[in-house]
């Protein structure tokens, strides 16, 4: 179950990075300034985002960091 609600928050969180724009994971993450390796950290759940990356996030995805939250 756990599991699966990470699953559905990753996609929910990939859908809204491509909505917003972006064509790949690496673009989002120049957008920001990460790399392709933090993104796809923070995005399939092996790594926690800094608060740096949720505002810079938030910022580019037009979320407010409370909405950003319920994603990742």
């Amino acid at each position: 179950m756990v599991d699966t609600l990470k699953a559905n928050r990753r996609d929910r969180f990939k859908g809204v990075i491509y909505a917003s724009g972006n064509k790949t994971l690496k673009e989002f993450g120049e957008r920001i300034g990460y790399g392709p390796a933090r993104i796809s950290a923070i995005v399939n759940g092996k790594a926690f985002p800094s608060d740096m990356f949720q505002r810079k996030a938030a910022q580019a995805l037009g979320l407010s960091i409370k909405e950003l939250s319920k994603l990742l």
